[in-house]
C-alpha cells in the first residue's frame, strides 16, 4: 500500500506514527451545527462548494439572518436519518417542500401526501416522512427544491438505478412521481421508509460498534452492493450515513443519487464527474473520474468499516486502531491502487465472513489445532528458559 506523511500537525499524540495515507484537508464549512453533532462531521461532496451560496439564499429570502444550510451528506441525494436544519418549514401539516406557495404541480403532490416529520434537508432538496393518503402507508418522500433540468435528470437517474435492483438490503423505490400542471413540473421519489438511524448517527451517538456487529453489517452491505454491481450499478457514495438500520437491526443501503448504470455489468467501468464524499471517496474518483468501477465501492465500504470499528473518521487510517481480526481485510479495501484491493464485493464479503469467524473464535478462546500446538511450544520454550536461568543462580 502507498504511504504518505501527514500534511499537518493533527493528532499530535500520534505524531510518531506514519499513517497509511492522508486525504486532502477538510473544508471549514463542514463544521457541526451543535455540540451534539458527530465529533468529525461528514465531508461535503466535491460539487457542494459551487452551490453553497444557493443553499444560503433560501435563508436570505425572508429578510432575516442567514441560516446556514448544511449541504454535506445530503447534497446529492437525501436519505432518512439525517438531521433536518429547517424543522419549522416541514412541520406536520405543512407542504412537503416547505418553500412557500407551491406550484400547481407541487400542490397536487401535497394533496396526496401528509407530511409527518422532516428526515433531511440539503441545498438541492428535502426528504420527509409522509403518509400516502391513498394507501395509508408511510413513505420517505424525496423532492427537489426546484425543477432545474440537471437536478431532474439526476433524480431520474437515481430512480432508474434503484428500480433495477431488488434486494432486501437496498432501500426500495416505490414510485417515481412526475406531475406537470400549468407549465410547472414536479418530480419526486417515493421510497421505502426505513425508520432506524443511519450508521453515522449511531456511531456519533454511541461510539464504535462491537467488532462482531460491525463485521455482520459489513457482510450484509457487501451482499447488497454485490447485487447492485451484478445489475450494472455502481453506488459511488458508500459511507455510514448512507446505510440505514431497519427496526430489526438489518442494514439498508440508501442514496443512489451518485450511482451510475453501466453497459457492462462484468467490467463495471463507468464515466462521470468526480463526485462523492471525500473521506469515503476512492482516490480514482478524484484523479480519474472517467475510469471508476465497482472497486470504488470496495474502498467506500472499507472506509465505512474503519469508522464503525474505531469510531474515528477515515481521514487518517492507522493500522493499530483496527482490531486484529479485521485489520488486513479493511486495509486491503483502502489500498490507493484499485488493483490491490479486493477484486469485487463477493470476495470482500467472503473475507469479512472469515474475519467474523476469527473474531468469534478469539472471543470464545477456541484455538485451531496448529495454533494450539504453537502456543504449547511457546510455553515450553519459556519454561525451559526459566529453568536454565534458575540453574545458573
Amino acid at each position: 500500500m502507498l504511504r504518505r506523511r501527514e500534511a499537518s500537525g493533527e493528532d499530535e499524540e500520534d505524531a510518531g506514527e506514519r499513517p497509511r495515507f492522508r486525504l486532502p484537508p477538510r473544508s471549514p464549512e463542514a463544521a457541526p451545527d451543535s455540540p451534539a453533532a458527530a465529533p468529525e462531521p461528514a465531508e461535503p461532496d466535491a460539487e457542494v462548494g459551487q452551490r453553497a451560496d444557493e443553499g444560503r439564499a433560501h435563508g436570505e429570502a425572508g429578510g432575516g439572518a442567514v441560516e446556514r444550510v448544511d449541504v454535506g451528506p445530503l447534497e446529492h441525494s437525501l436519505v432518512p436519518g439525517a438531521e433536518a436544519h429547517e424543522p419549522g418549514s416541514l412541520a406536520p401539516g405543512a407542504t412537503s417542500r416547505g418553500l412557500g406557495a407551491p406550484s400547481a404541480a407541487a400542490a397536487e403532490v401535497d394533496a396526496r401526501f401528509e407530511v409527518e416529520r422532516p428526515l433531511g434537508t440539503g441545498a438541492t432538496g428535502v426528504v420527509v416522512l409522509a403518509r400516502d393518503r391513498r394507501t395509508g402507508e408511510q413513505v420517505a418522500l424525496k423532492r427537489l427544491r426546484n425543477a432545474a433540468p440537471d437536478r431532474v435528470e439526476r433524480l431520474r437517474r437515481e430512480a432508474a438505478a434503484i428500480a433495477a435492483l431488488a434486494h432486501p438490503g437496498i432501500v426500495r423505490l416505490r414510485e417515481l412521481l412526475h406531475v406537470e400542471r400549468d407549465g410547472a413540473e414536479e418530480v419526486a421519489l417515493v421510497l421505502e421508509a426505513v425508520l432506524g438511524p443511519d450508521l453515522e448517527r449511531l456511531v456519533a451517538r454511541d461510539g464504535p460498534l462491537p467488532l462482531e456487529r460491525a463485521l455482520e453489517v459489513g457482510i450484509a452491505v457487501a451482499d447488497a452492493l454485490a447485487h447492485a454491481h451484478a445489475a450494472g450499478v455502481v453506488h459511488r457514495d458508500v459511507k455510514p450515513s448512507n446505510v440505514l438500520l431497519a427496526p430489526d437491526g438489518s442494514p439498508r443501503v440508501a442514496d443512489f443519487g451518485l450511482a451510475l448504470a453501466t453497459t457492462d455489468p462484468l467490467g463495471l467501468t463507468v464515466t462521470g464527474a468526480a463526485l462523492g464524499t471525500v473521506d469515503y471517496m476512492a482516490p480514482e474518483q478524484r484523479t480519474r473520474p472517467h475510469d471508476v468501477d465497482a472497486r470504488a465501492d470496495v474502498y467506500g465500504l472499507g472506509a465505512t468499516l474503519y469508522r464503525l470499528v474505531t469510531g474515528r473518521p477515515p481521514r487518517v487510517v492507522r493500522e493499530r486502531d483496527l482490531p486484529a481480526p479485521a485489520r488486513e481485510v479493511v486495509l486491503r479495501c483502502l489500498e490507493e491502487d484499485p488493483r490491490e484491493r479486493w477484486p469485487d464485493m463477493r470476495a470482500l464479503g467472503e473475507a469479512l465472513a472469515r474475519a467474523l469467524a476469527r473474531a468469534r473464535r478469539d472471543r470464545s478462546g477456541y484455538l485451531e489445532p496448529h495454533a494450539r500446538l504453537a502456543q504449547e511450544y511457546a510455553r515450553a520454550c519459556a519454561r525451559a528458559a526459566r529453568d536454565e536461568a534458575a540453574s545458573r543462580l
